[in-house]
């Protein structure tokens, strides 16, 4: 295991360091005397890579959205005497910004993409802080709810903005916790929901509903899928259910260690307990399998994304399970997160440099980001419970979960974690000591972090 882990640290290594050791922006900060800033005649650019999916730039299309995106955009160059210009590229967008740097090309003044470019060209430079944009309020939740701006922060200040009111795409958060209501109702005598509510909704009682649910007959059920490298989500989320990360930020913008040992070992033994010893679990591979057997009703629960609770695709389990769909939180045995900042949402970054252009840009970025005629600032979450939930107490449930996702910082460490997911792999199976897989995970953990 040593050896797995030890293969991936080098291509780890430049994202911990990258982030650890951040220069700001060298770009002039200061206006020349006198200057008058205007967006009058400004060409603003979006460059987004997001070709494939709804886009600020995507306004050539019949849908609703499309239709008020036009209308959005052609209000804002009245008002403001601008141009708005919008790209789709094929090239990666980190090329784009890379070559304006170096000044081959000009770039665009907001980067679409997703929430590991942004973060990338946030740790390396590339991108203005929405409080270094004159008259711009950093906080208004326009650019997102606090949770998601928090995670694409640095030094206090926000690169990383999320179009809340402008419905282009629902925000998310990891480890929602999803359950098949009818599996639930007819085996087992305890509710979730009634858990939750009364303050009860911890690891025990979830073993109890998972041992319920899972009847070995000619057509079996399982709790859920065995976690895996493949389908880890259910490990991470118990262990970020008990403030359990890999590393752990401090406020000086270095990490630490963050797999608390008494704590870790308390909640992988319950996971072992599951996959083991009372064999709840069922092994599954492949594209979206664990997500297949969930809409299925092969399994009772799924951790997954907020996303695949939105996914109106045949085979999710909005449409197979319907009202039996439930949206609950992870079971936790202490007050904390038990959700996660959502890194597949689509975010958004401001590259505009100069003094000037930043002057002059400001009231077009303000503007976009906006509300759109005839929308409220509800409209987003009116829309989502309309469109996604068949009950109150689960869009609740995900609106808190989404208000108060912290950061598992697995985004860090991403080329490292599928090492740590297959040590925990091997302790659930019971193929390794978990007193082992800690060892080995935190001698790795902080030789990276030591080499930072």
């Amino acid at each position: 295991m040593k050896k797995v882990i030890a293969l991936i640290v080098t291509s780890c290594l430049f994202l911990i360091t990258a982030s650890c050791s951040y220069d700001p922006n060298t770009y002039d900060d200061t206006l020349p005397e006198g200057y008058e800033a205007s967006a009058e005649g400004y060409e603003y650019t979006i460059l987004s890579d997001l070709s494939s999916m709804i886009s600020l730039c995507d306004i050539s299309g019949d849908s609703l959205l499309s239709e008020k995106l036009r209308t959005h955009y052609a209000q804002i160059e009245e008002e403001l005497g601008c141009v708005i210009n919008l790209e789709i590229t094929a090239d990666a967008i980190e090329s784009n910004v890379f070559r304006s740097a170096s000044g081959a090309s000009e770039t665009a003044d907001l980067i679409e993409s997703n929430a590991s470019t942004i973060y990338n060209l946030m740790n390396g430079g590339y991108l203005t802080a929405l409080e270094d944009m004159p008259g711009i309020s950093a906080d208004d939740e326009k650019f997102g709810l606090a949770s998601q701006r928090n995670f694409l922060s640095l030094d206090g200040k926000t690169y990383g903005i999320f179009p809340l009111y402008l419905g282009v795409s629902a925000p998310t958060c990891s480890y929602m916790l999803y359950y098949n209501d009818s599996i639930v109702s007819q085996y087992s005598s305890l509710s979730p929901e009634i858990l939750l509510e009364n303050g009860e909704w911890n690891r025990e009682n979830f073993l109890e509903i998972a041992r319920d649910v899972t009847i070995k007959d000619s057509s079996p059920t399982y709790a859920f899928i065995t976690p895996n490298v493949e389908f880890p989500d259910f490990i991470d989320a118990a262990l970020f259910s008990e403030g359990l990360t890999p590393a752990v930020k401090n406020e000086d913008g270095s990490y630490s260690y963050g797999y608390e040992k008494n704590k870790t070992l308390s909640v992988i033994s319950w996971l072992t307990q599951m996959v083991s010893t009372y064999r709840l679990t069922l092994d599954v591979s492949g594209t979206d399998a664990d997500i297949y057997s969930f809409a299925n009703g092969d399994t009772a629960f799924l951790v997954s994304s907020a996303r695949t609770g939105f996914s109106l695709a045949d085979s999710f389990p909005q449409e197979s399970l319907a009202e039996d769909l439930r949206w609950i939180s992870f079971p936790s045995n202490e007050e904390g997160s038990v959700s996660s900042f959502g890194k597949n949402d689509t975010f958004y970054g401001i590259s505009t440099q100069s003094a000037t252009a930043r002057a002059d840009s400001a009231p077009i970025l303000d503007r976009i980001f906006s509300l759109m005629e005839g929308d409220s600032e509800t409209t987003w979450k009116d829309r989502l419970l309309e469109t996604y939930f068949f009950n109150e107490f689960d869009f609740s449930n995900y609106i808190s979960s989404l208000e108060n996702a912290g950061n598992d910082n697995l985004l860090e460490m991403s080329s490292l974690i599928d090492g740590v997911h297959e040590a925990w792999y091997l302790v659930i199976k019971g193929q390794k000591s978990a007193a082992q897989a800690h060892e080995e995970i935190e001698g790795v953990v902080e030789g990276l972090l030591g080499a930072s």
